[in-house]
């Protein structure tokens, strides 16, 4: 057993600091049963308490996507305006990132087919961390870039370039200066196939687009990176 990937951030004085806890002593997703774990310091990291299991896996899982057998490599976020609304993005399921791909399925009308790609999940607290909520996004956040087409025909097909992603553990950026409606924009680097490509959202993640739109690759051979905002905004 042993813990892996941190992950920390500031809840207006309270310390929360995320690991990966491989209690099969496994590697990465895909590889065995992993969760998140997260404690808490008051005193600026003097002391660690109130350990709290935030995304747990189940062995057991027999539902199509596995979504629930393992969780790992949190990327986070407090609201800055509201600090009971936080967000954890992170990698799931059974499927690892080395082998996870997308295809499709059907000849004329074809049917985009995620069954064999590493899960997306999303984590949400709006009571400061004490429950949370999972969602299931995978669908979501491949679907940015694996976009469906329809012919004047009426054939579908689909763009596959992104096969294999997962959020970049750490801390998900939070403008200081870019607000739309009731929240500052979300900046997260993502690690994918064709490189380092960034996400935002303006919804504290209820959804997101792509950064300079679905064509940008800012890092094509980007691995797992970070962002951070600078004083002017950039």
């Amino acid at each position: 057993r042993y813990y892996r990937i941190p992950a920390i951030l500031n809840q207006n004085g309270t310390l929360w600091a995320f690991t990966d806890d491989r209690t099969s002593a496994s590697g990465d997703i895909g590889k065995g049963n992993l969760k998140i774990i997260a404690k808490t310091s008051t005193d600026k990291g003097t002391n660690w308490v109130n350990e709290k299991t935030v995304a747990d896996f189940n062995s057991s899982d027999t539902s199509n996507d596995n979504f629930n057998y393992a969780h790992g490599d949190a990327a986070v976020v407090c609201d800055r305006d509201n600090s009971k609304k936080m967000l954890m993005m992170c990698a799931s399921g059974k499927i690892g990132y080395g082998s996870s791909t997308v295809t499709t399925s059907g000849n004329w009308n074809k049917t985009l087919d995620l069954s064999k790609a590493i899960r997306v999940g999303k984590y949400t607290s709006n009571d400061g961390g004490s429950t949370w909520t999972s969602t299931d996004v995978t669908s979501d956040i491949y679907g940015i870039w694996d976009t469906k087409t329809t012919s004047w025909l009426g054939q579908t097909t689909y763009n596959t370039d992104v096969k294999k992603l997962f959020f970049s553990s750490g801390r998900i950026c939070q403008s200081a200066i870019i607000k739309t409606g009731d929240y500052y924009r979300l900046y997260a680097a993502l690690c994918t196939n064709v490189g380092s490509l960034v996400v935002y959202s303006d919804n504290f993640g209820e959804s997101w687009s792509a950064l300079g739109g679905t064509s940008a690759q800012p890092v094509p051979k980007g691995d797992e990176a970070k962002i951070e905002e600078l004083p002017n905004g950039n």
